[in-house]
């Protein structure tokens, strides 16, 4: 997260993690080299997929709220464009017994999906979107995905739910950046 005076950049995975705190955004990768291996199975599921598979798709979305331009970002783990829409692939490493995670395993997954999902729909004028879990089991190598369908109004309202809880703490933050920085100016300090 970057703020300065009016402007506030951050990206979709902390923005989920800070507004919908409840446990990790992780799925159980543990060890120390969990960022290779997460790496390495996000690779092989995107060079596994067809064509109109688009992987690590960069996306910015910028909003206003309270006075406050946020600047939110992220990569789309990928896009999957055909003839019956567009879906938002979301990938995610685990060494959890596959057959545990369900549709209510981690919401903070489906928060970081839908983020992108909406992102996508309003830069495309989408009125619906697919939004994709693929689950990489890190041991036994299996997927499984989880998919579900949203309207473009569900996916604004959830990002407008975040956003303006997220908005509430960040102006809290910039006033009392603001004090602390007034007081400190009125003081001289002497070590």
């Amino acid at each position: 997260m970057r703020i300065s005076e009016g402007l506030v950049k951050i990206s979709v995975r902390e923005l989920v993690e800070f507004v919908l705190r409840e446990g990790s955004i992780t799925s159980g990768v543990t060890s120390s080299n969990r960022a290779v291996l997460g790496t390495l199975a996000h690779k092989k599921i995107q060079e596994s997929m067809e064509a109109n598979y688009e992987a690590e798709v960069k996306m910015v979305h910028e909003c206003e709220k309270d006075g406050i331009i946020f600047v939110v970002e992220g990569r789309a783990d990928g896009i999957i464009r055909d003839l019956v829409g567009v879906t938002i692939d979301e990938i995610k490493t685990t060494t959890k017994d596959l057959s545990l995670i369900d549709e209510n395993y981690n919401p903070l997954h489906w928060a970081q999906a839908k983020c992108y999902a909406y992102f996508y729909a309003k830069e495309n004028a989408q009125k619906e979107m697919q939004v994709r879990l693929t689950y990489y089991h890190i041991e036994t190598k299996e997927i499984k995905h989880l998919q579900r369908g949203f309207y473009f109004e569900e996916l604004e309202a959830f990002f407008n739910q975040v956003i303006t809880k997220y908005s509430k703490w960040i102006r809290f933050y910039m006033e009392w950046t603001k004090k602390r920085d007034g007081f400190f100016k009125g003081t001289s300090l002497s070590f």
